[in-house]
C-alpha cells in the first residue's frame, strides 16, 4: 500500500508539472532560454550580408574563449581545411560568414547546459553528451545527404534543447529531482513543444524548428522524397542507441524512412559510420572541451 501511495503522488506530481508547463509555454510565461548576446550579433551582422571579415573579427573579439574555439574549430578535421590557421580573420575566412553563424552557436551551445543546483547537473550533463555525440555524427554524416554539415552539427546540438527549461522548472520540486524516472518521463513528455518554442523565439530557420518539432516521429516520415535535417537526427539518435536498453535500441533500422530518404541502406550504414570515427571523435572532442 505504501508503494502504491508513493507512486501514485509521484505520477500526481509529474501531472500537476506537466500542466504548469504547458500553461506557462501557452500564455508565454514560462522562462526560456536565450542565445548570448555575441551569437546575435554575428547573425545580425551575417544578415546584413555586406559584413566584412575584420567587422564579424571585431564582435567575436568580445569573447577570447570564444575566438580560441572558433579559431579550433577552423583547424580541425571536422573542417578539413589544411593549412593551420592562427588569426581568428583567416578562420572566419576558412569557415565562411554563413557557416560561421551556425559555428559561433555551437561553439555557445554547451553554456546553456551549465546546472545552477547540484540536483539537475547530472542530468544536464548527460543530455549534453547525448546532444553533442548526435551533432558529431550529423556533421560526419551530412555530406554523404547532401546537407550542409554545420546546420547539421547545430542540428544535433539543439534537438533536446526543450529539456532545458523542463530541468530548470524540476528545481522547485525536489521530488521530481529526486526521481529521475518521473524527471526522464517529464522531459520525454515535453522537450519536443518546449524546445520548438525556443528555437521560434530565437528566430530559427524553419528547418532547424522542424528537426526539434519532428525528431521523435520516427516512423511518420514520409516515404521518399530528399532527406532533411530531421531524417539525419533521427539516424544519427538510432545510431546511439543501437547498443542500450533504450526504447530505441536493438531495432530494424529498415522500419525507419529516414535511412532511404538520406541514400543510406541500413545494412551498409554501420560500416560507413565507421570510417567516419575519427572525424566523429574529433567533432566531439570540439564541442566536449
Amino acid at each position: 500500500m505504501k508503494t502504491q501511495l508513493k507512486q501514485s503522488t509521484a505520477n500526481d506530481l509529474e501531472q500537476h508539472v506537466y500542466q504548469e508547463v504547458m500553461h506557462e509555454l501557452a500564455a508565454g510565461k514560462l522562462v526560456l532560454p536565450t542565445l548570448p548576446e555575441v551569437a546575435l550579433k554575428v547573425r545580425d551582422a551575417i544578415e546584413e550580408e555586406n559584413v566584412s571579415t575584420p567587422g564579424l573579427a571585431k564582435i567575436l573579439s568580445s569573447d577570447p574563449a570564444l575566438c580560441a574555439r572558433v579559431i579550433k574549430i577552423a583547424n580541425s578535421a571536422a573542417v578539413g581545411g589544411g593549412k593551420r590557421v592562427d588569426t581568428l580573420e583567416q578562420a572566419i575566412v576558412r569557415l565562411g560568414s554563413r557557416a560561421l553563424r551556425n559555428t559561433v552557436t555551437s561553439a555557445i551551445m554547451q553554456q546553456m547546459f551549465q546546472a545552477t543546483t547540484d540536483a539537475t547537473d547530472h542530468k544536464l550533463r548527460e543530455i549534453w553528451s547525448h546532444s553533442s555525440t548526435v551533432a558529431a555524427i550529423c556533421h560526419s554524416l551530412a555530406p554523404m545527404a547532401r546537407l550542409t554539415p554545420d546546420t547539421a552539427m547545430l542540428a544535433g546540438l539543439v534537438h533536446d534543447i526543450g529539456a532545458l527549461p523542463v530541468l530548470k522548472k524540476a528545481e522547485d520540486y525536489p521530488e521530481l529531482t529526486a526521481s529521475m524516472d518521473v524527471l526522464e518521463s517529464l522531459i520525454s513528455k515535453l522537450h519536443v513543444a518546449v524546445g520548438t518554442a525556443i528555437l521560434r523565439a530565437w528566430d530559427f530557420p524553419p528547418e532547424l524548428i522542424d528537426v526539434v518539432a519532428e525528431h521523435e516521429k520516427l516512423k511518420t516520415r514520409p516515404v521518399g522524397g530528399r532527406g532533411d535535417y530531421v531524417d539525419l537526427v533521427i539516424v544519427a539518435n538510432l545510431q546511439i542507441h543501437q547498443d542500450d536498453d533504450h526504447q530505441q535500441g536493438a531495432v530494424d533500422w529498415s522500419q525507419y524512412p529516414s535511412f532511404e530518404r538520406l541514400g543510406f541502406a541500413p545494412e551498409t550504414y554501420a560500416v560507413e559510420l565507421e570510417n567516419e570515427s575519427e572525424k566523429i571523435e574529433a567533432t566531439r572532442t570540439i564541442l566536449d572541451s
